[in-house]
């Protein structure tokens, strides 16, 4: 009688600590059953929190409002104009300006302008080559005319010639860029830019194994199936026990 006592104790206590890791191997298994049902290959995982598991950090999104869309840079690096990618740009994005004149837009980066034309490709990149004036710290218009500020200097842009004159600071109306976007817009370029590597089904799977903690949930989730083991031949045990003693 000590000895079943003593099984029965741990037998519970073992369903208890298990208890957790069969409820997660169901839900993820039920959910990987039907992963064509809910199409979790086919979307991209886009929480901070998953993709800090994996090592990947979100990008830093700074972005504005334009007459053409959204104009935003991911990570000082990509340049997106709505769906379209425009490839790398040389320093932090620092605001566009529409150039009715041109039927085109120029974009401002701290080491180089760009003007993207309207079908979206890059017409002219504009560096130290045409001695402009960096780093760009802040773009803005002066009057009809594209201005921007360098080393506490505002200087006047004359595109065609490709010259930068000073002008006063009093002239100068700052264009502003924000981390404020829409959802939309935020999950196209991050799409784009991260890719989807990291899907639903991917981290189901991982759930489901453990590996989406590495080797130490790997063991925790081996240990469980011992721990099951266990369960299945304690609980036997103690059937036949109970059967046995009404007999």
């Amino acid at each position: 009688m000590n000895v079943k006592r003593v099984i029965w104790r741990w037998h519970r206590r073992v369903g208890l600590v298990v208890s957790v890791v069969v409820l997660n191997l169901c839900l993820t298994g039920v959910l990987l059953n039907h992963t064509e049902f809910f199409k979790l290959q086919d979307i991209p995982v886009r929480n901070s929190i998953i993709l800090s598991l994996y090592g990947i950090q979100p990008p830093t999104v700074i972005a504005q409002s334009t007459d053409v869309g959204w104009v935003g840079q991911l990570d000082a690096k990509m340049l997106y104009i709505g769906d379209h990618s425009l490839g790398v740009c040389d320093g932090v994005f620092k605001g566009a300006v529409t150039l009715r004149a041109y039927g085109s837009l120029l974009i401002a980066c701290e080491s180089e302008l760009l003007i993207v034309s309207s079908d979206f490709s890059i017409q002219e990149r504009i560096g130290s080559i045409f001695q402009l004036p960096t780093p760009v710290e802040q773009l803005g218009v002066c009057g009809e005319d594209v201005c921007f500020i360098s080393n506490d200097q505002v200087y006047l842009a004359d595109l065609e010639k490709l010259q930068w004159s000073n002008i006063d600071r009093q002239l100068f109306s700052e264009i502003r860029v924000s981390d404020e976007i829409p959802t939309y817009q935020r999950e196209i370029w991050l799409t784009n830019y991260q890719g989807s590597a990291i899907n639903w089904e991917r981290f189901f799977l991982d759930i489901h194994s453990g590996r989406i903690f590495g080797s130490l949930g790997v063991l925790i989730v081996d240990l469980s199936a011992i721990l099951l083991i266990v369960l299945v031949v304690s609980g036997v045990w103690l059937w036949s026990k109970n059967s046995a003693s009404k007999k």
